[in-house]
């Protein structure tokens, strides 16, 4: 597929980042992450505003406007012609004349959906004690997160948990929901505020309505229901933590509820979109 590269637009396999770029010498960098169904990329706009939030958090400015944003993108749906795929944005720096430079890198990719077992099942976490820097920014220290990487893929884990002093903050690529009695709990601080965790607390409604509030990790380990929430992954149960069995194992009712109540989310805004 055609991607972006600061000014560009090249076939993936041929675009080439000299070592120099910071985000490899330094992981000074941020990115953002959006899938497409039908030619929409979903919750587009608050997608494009937290990158703005993460661009100003590397350069107190907004190197690129939210409509240089859209027109790059929309030359790519043009330059690729597919209905599903994801952008990945990466911004990062060079250093030009002791001047940093931006550069901009948007891959796009086709859309490889999660095993439809994983939301029938349920699939476990990897948990660790860990506080990630600059939690509220999407940046490219996923140092930790990839240091347990062969640990959670022996294990069948989807995602790393992360905790700390006995309090619950998010997956390293996800948010955190909990269910306790009938009601609805996701983590109050120290988390990245994820776009579909933004379309969730903004839909759900009645018994789906989610409460904000610090939730402990001996808490969690006993809650009726455990789901977690990104881009990719939806709305995805959760039935171990650890070594840790989610009350009988299995997708609870709520969850499910969640799962559905999600997926009505996303073709409203598509079909809204499409107008």
């Amino acid at each position: 597929m055609i991607s972006y590269n600061n000014g560009e637009y090249a076939f993936t396999n041929e675009i080439k980042i000299s070592v120099d770029n910071l985000a490899y010498n330094r992981s000074f960098g941020v990115f953002d992450f959006m899938r497409m169904e039908k030619k929409t990329i979903l919750f587009l706009e608050d997608y494009l505003k937290r990158f703005n939030g993460s661009q100003r958090f590397l350069f107190n400015k907004a190197p690129y406007s939210k409509q240089q944003l859209k027109e790059i993108l929309s030359t790519l749906i043009d330059l690729n012609g597919v209905e599903e795929s994801t952008f990945k944005f990466i911004l990062s720096a060079n250093i030009i004349n002791n001047q940093m430079t931006p550069h901009l890198v948007i891959l796009n990719a086709p859309y490889n959906a999660y095993s439809p077992e994983f939301f029938t099942k349920g699939v476990g976490l990897l948990e660790k004690e860990y506080v990630r820097d600059f939690s509220e920014y999407k940046t490219l220290n996923y140092l930790t997160s990839f240091q347990y990487f062969e640990e959670y893929q022996k294990t069948n884990s989807i995602d790393v948990l992360f905790h700390y002093k006995n309090q619950v903050s998010e997956g390293s690529r996800s948010n955190v929901f909990m269910v306790n009695n009938g009601k609805i709990y996701t983590s109050k601080n120290d988390i990245l505020h994820g776009v579909t965790r933004t379309a969730i607390m903004r839909d759900f409604k009645n018994n789906l309505k989610v409460n904000v509030k610090n939730i402990r990790f001996d808490e969690i380990l006993k809650a009726d229901e455990v789901f977690i929430s990104s881009t990719l992954k939806k709305v995805m149960p959760i039935v171990k933590i650890g070594n840790k069995t989610i009350k009988d194992g299995k997708v609870g009712p709520i969850t499910k509820q969640a799962m559905q109540r999600f997926e009505e989310i996303c073709s409203d805004y598509i079909k809204k979109s499409m107008k």
